[in-house]
């Protein structure tokens, strides 16, 4: 059963310390490596990595992918990430690394580590480090200062050897000149595409269609399925059965003041004239004295919302110039500044950003201001309510599992205590919805684990909590060719095409292989359609084709010396014979405006391969043990 920090952790007491923790582990990696716990996941030169480094390399990489999928994780995208791998490679480098630097003599001074857990955001309040917030977080983590500091020393090794390794790599310019050009040459090729379906209808018998099926049965093959009946229990159902106390809402106010804060906003119109950040002193000018111009109407009384419709060159001259209310920080700092220091109904002189000229008419001024606790008060209501609510719904959720037996029936038990379970119908693992269920997929990847009859524990759904009990559940399996007979037809043609479309695409090449072939002309001999590509680079995709690898890699390799392909390209759309027209180099003033990006983007890839050669040659010389079994998956995951 989940343990009472599981059915709390969603109170807004623990996610205010458990979310500052969170931001210092994620930021200093997985923890110590000092063995605490009795399992040991590998060894590395005779040194145990514990479980517990394991799992909380695992849990962050987990967190990471939720953050970046949200619902549409699975399983099926968790076995394709590997991330259990790459967890306990991401332990073995860390020891690996630790032990280096210390070979090495590397050390963390007192100040250096003062220096860093001081300035840790976690531990602060206003700015400053809070000893008393320091211990507090500490102990709901159940850390000692002592142990976190270890911690903290080691990760600083790590980056100090990171550091020595990878300040050597250096690039020149000459490096990225010649990446640019690479990068950013371009070609033009005139191509003709054979498509099956420019090929005439092709006829298949069942002898055909038999042995055809019995060469890609596998491509028929059903997916497992199942049925289940599921509950699942929403805040909404309990949100009538909570009390919140006075006491509660005044604790919550007083830790989340900041959400009740309103800063000094300004409501405001602007007319845009743009202006390239490197325009001469002369166009700088020229553009002013156009906005003075208009500055001058607007100020004479006339529609300063008409003027931005008839003038203004920026995003919002449709909606007469209209910002709506917005903060300092969200403008750039010389619109800011002015826009801040006006009064409502003030019209600014010309202000110059990286944009362009603007001037600024302010409508409205909204003053700071924080809400009081009894404005406030129904918001924090509603907040807390949902937080007591879905506690609520875990404590039902696991009332009705304690109370289930052996081989009882979900729908039963659940219809014993005045609920009513529901049932799915037929669903593959890949389903990604259940009617309503937020996190449908959730659901579903967790009856899979179940055997028929099985009840699950209970199922996390972010907001909800949910049961389910598989019902019926059928393997993958193999149809019979009756059973898919139109599906194996329709693959049998496609087939036949494409076929015939490659031995077409093959005899036109042919009539090329002459050195002065003319492309245009036996096109037209033939009755084909010649197009031409239009320049494109090798990373960028082929106008009017998209990206087909392949044919950008051959297009590359053809010059006015050697037009013509040694083959044909089978891209997404069929077979493509291309014939070389033309290569454009990169100018070279685009080179200069990105040179330093260019170089800092190289720099990183060197650094990169440097610290992957360095541990390399770390792991070579090392002694890595990963304990028996544990990589393998499991009996419920193999399933």
């Amino acid at each position: 059963m989940l343990n009472v920090l599981r059915k709390n952790a969603g109170s807004w007491m623990i996610k205010v310390l458990l979310g500052a923790i969170v931001v210092v582990f994620v930021f200093w990696g997985v923890g110590s490596f000092n063995e605490r716990g009795a399992s040991v996941v590998a060894h590395v030169n005779g040194q145990p990595l514990t479980m517990e480094a394991y799992q909380q390399a695992y849990n962050m990489m987990l967190d990471r992918l939720r953050r970046q999928f949200g619902d549409n994780l699975n399983e099926d995208m968790l076995k394709m990430f590997n991330i259990k791998e790459q967890a306990l490679n991401q332990i073995i480098d860390q020891r690996l690394m630790l032990d280096e630097a210390e070979a090495l003599d590397f050390k963390v001074s007192d100040e250096e580590l003062i220096r860093l857990v001081q300035g840790i955001p976690a531990f602060q309040s206003d700015g400053v480090f809070d000893s008393r917030l320091y211990q507090r977080v500490l102990n709901l983590n159940q850390l000692t200062p002592e142990t976190f500091e270890a911690m903290q020393a080691d990760a600083m090794l790590v980056e100090k050897l990171r550091n020595f390794v990878t300040e050597t790599a250096k690039v020149s310019d000459i490096e990225a000149l010649e990446w640019y050009n690479w990068n950013n040459t371009e070609v033009d090729v005139d191509y003709v595409l054979f498509k099956p379906g420019d090929v005439a209808e092709v006829d298949v018998d069942d002898q055909q269609l038999a042995d055809y099926f019995d060469k890609h049965k596998d491509r028929y093959k059903t997916a497992p399925r199942l049925k289940a009946d599921y509950l699942v229990f929403t805040p909404d159902q309990f949100k009538d059965r909570s009390e919140i106390a006075d006491d509660a809402i005044s604790e919550y106010y007083e830790m989340h003041e900041d959400q009740f804060h309103h800063p000094k906003t300004v409501e405001a119109r602007h007319i845009l004239l743009k202006l390239d950040p490197d325009a001469s002193d002369e166009k700088q000018l020229e553009r002013k004295k156009e906005i003075e111009l208009i500055l001058e109407k607007a100020r004479a009384g006339e529609d300063f919302a008409e003027l931005a419709k008839q003038f203004s060159e920026g995003p919002t001259k449709d909606r007469g110039g209209y910002l709506g209310a917005f903060e300092k920080e969200s403008m750039v700092k010389p619109f800011a500044d002015k826009a801040f220091s006006m009064q409502a109904g003030e019209i600014s002189d010309p202000v110059l950003t990286r944009f362009g000229w603007h001037i600024i008419k302010v409508e409205k001024v909204n003053a700071e201001s924080t809400d009081s606790l009894e404005t406030a008060k129904a918001e924090i209501v509603d907040k807390l309510s949902l937080e007591q609510a879905k506690n609520i719904a875990f404590d039902e959720a696991e009332a009705l599992y304690d109370a289930l037996y052996d081989d009882e029936k979900l729908a039963a038990g659940a219809a014993d205590r005045g609920f009513e379970a529901k049932q799915t119908d037929w669903v593959q693992r890949d389903s990604m919805t259940i009617e309503g269920v937020a996190n449908g997929a959730k659901l579903i990847n967790a009856a899979f684990a179940l055997q028929p009859g099985e009840i699950s524990e209970i199922i996390d759904l972010g907001d909800e909590y949910a049961l389910a009990q598989v019902i019926e559940k059928q393997p993958a399996r193999i149809p019979a060719l009756e059973d898919v007979k139109p599906a194996v037809t329709d693959d049998l043609k496609a087939q036949k095409q494409m076929e015939l479309a490659e031995k077409k695409a093959r005899e036109f090449l042919n009539a090329l292989a002459g050195a002065d072939a003319d492309f245009a002309a036996i096109c037209e001999q033939q009755g084909l359609e010649a197009k031409t590509s239009g320049l494109f680079k090798r990373s960028g995709a082929i106008p009017e084709i998209g990206n087909e690898p392949v044919l950008t890699e051959q297009a590359f390799t053809l010059s006015d010396k050697n037009k013509r392909p040694k083959d044909i390209v089978k891209g997404a759309g069929g077979y493509y014979v291309i014939s070389f027209k033309q290569r454009s180099l990169p100018d070279a003033a685009g080179f200069e405006k990105e040179k330093e990006q260019l170089k800092q983007s190289l720099l990183s890839q060197k650094q990169r391969m440097a610290l992957d050669a360095f541990m390399e040659q770390i792991r070579a010389r090392s002694e890595i043990a990963i304990a028996e079994g544990f990589l393998e998956p499991s009996p419920q995951a193999a399933m």
